[in-house]
């Protein structure tokens, strides 16, 4: 069985209101009481050794000059079938 969690028990100066009439929840929590995290972030804690994201970077910006490269290769050849 699930035990219920009152806000205010956890953020000094929160309020809840509900009304049923409406189907309205209202929350009221101070900025104090909420976290500033950028959009993106990882806890350091959450990462592990086997996490290598620079490694995916660069492979990533390698299939992409490829596909660059390959996508120049293409009209080159075009070009030249055109001209014959």
């Amino acid at each position: 069985m699930q035990q219920s969690l009152f806000l205010p028990d956890y953020i000094a100066g929160s309020r809840v209101k509900l009304t049923l009439s409406d189907l309205r929840l209202d929350l009221i929590i101070p900025d104090d009481g909420l976290q500033n995290i950028p959009r993106g972030y990882v806890d350091p804690n959450l990462l592990d050794a086997g996490s290598s994201i620079f490694f995916l970077t660069i492979l990533e910006i390698i299939i992409i000059l490829i596909m660059i490269i390959m996508s120049k290769i293409k009209i080159l050849l075009i070009s030249l079938l055109m001209v014959v």
